[in-house]
This record gives structure tokens, sequence and C-alpha cells, in this order.
């Protein structure tokens, strides 16, 4: 997965989300978990979001071998 892709593909959903919030009066806090790429000097996730850097042996063994869509094994969750 691109570093890019991750930023811009749900931006827009985050300000949706906070928009929300905002209507409704409460807070969210959204995390955006990405492997950690040595190649890139500073680690970017999605904007105004909390960043949780995990393994890439953990973010690649979310993906589903029937798709290319990557969702979390509780088994796997480090928490």
């Amino acid at each position: 997965m691109g570093g890019t892709s991750q930023d811009s593909d749900l931006r827009e959903a985050v300000h949706e989300v906070f928009a929300i919030g905002r209507e409704l009066g409460v807070t969210f806090f959204i995390e955006c978990a990405f492997p950690c790429n040595p190649e890139l000097k500073k680690p970017i996730g999605i904007r105004e979001t909390n960043w949780r850097i995990i393994d890439k042996n953990l973010y690649d063994s979310c993906l589903d071998p029937n798709t290319d869509s990557y969702f979390p094994r509780p088994s796997m969750l480090p928490f």
C-alpha cells in the first residue's frame, strides 16, 4: 500500500465524521493504522487522526486471501 493512498482515500470520510460529531455535540477520536516503512523519513497518516504505526507483518497478516482487502483479525491485534 502506498503512503499517499491511505491519506487521500479516507480524508473526506474523516471530515464527515468530525462534522457529524460537531452536529451531535460529541467528540470522535479516529485512528489511522499503517505499517512502518523504513524508507520514509517521516511516517504519513491521515491528517486530523491519531496515527498508530504497526508492524508490517501484522499489517500483511490482515490481508484477506480472497480479495485485495485488509481486515483486522482480533487474535492478531496487539491490544
